[in-house]
This record gives C-alpha cells, structure tokens and sequence, in this order.
C-alpha cells in the first residue's frame, strides 16, 4: 500500500506526472498490482477505492485560523489640547 500512497503523493505534488510518458514510468516504477496500475492510468477513483478496500468516506477540512483576541479593555486615547482662537 506504501508505493500506490507515494505515487498518489507525487501525482499530486509534480506537475510533470501531467505528462502520460512521465506518469507511465512512475506508475511502472511503483510496481502496483496490474488492476491498481490500470485504474491509476484512466483515474478511476471508485475502482483505485475498492482496490484498497476503502469505502469513499474519506474527506479533507480545512479549519480557519484563531482569530488573535482583542483586548475587552478600552483602549487609552492621549486626550486632545484645547485649542483656541483668540481674536484681537
């Protein structure tokens, strides 16, 4: 199982797995079983499922970021000089 991850890791990662000569070589080197090598090479993402017994549940959540906390207390403004104008 530890060879079909590390293609679907590079396939993923390298854009050069985009070539079919390049993705030929990669899936050989991977040394899948016939059926696995074949349903990589069409993307049969159902029949690659079944082959490693898993189900479909699987799904990806992404978590925002904690907002940092703000302070509740008011924050202390420098008070403002008076300014007036004095006409003569």
């Amino acid at each position: 199982m530890k060879n079909i991850i590390e293609l679907l890791e590079k396939m993923g990662k390298d854009v050069s797995m985009l070539d079919p000569i390049a993705l030929e070589q990669a899936i050989a080197k991977a040394d899948l079983t016939p059926e696995l090598s074949d349903a990589v090479k069409v993307g049969d993402v159902k029949q690659v499922e079944m082959l490693l017994g898993k189900n479909g549940d699987i799904f990806c959540n992404i978590k925002e970021a904690d907002e940092p906390e703000q302070e509740d207390e008011p924050s202390e403004e420098v008070p403002k000089k008076e300014q007036s104008a004095i006409n003569y």
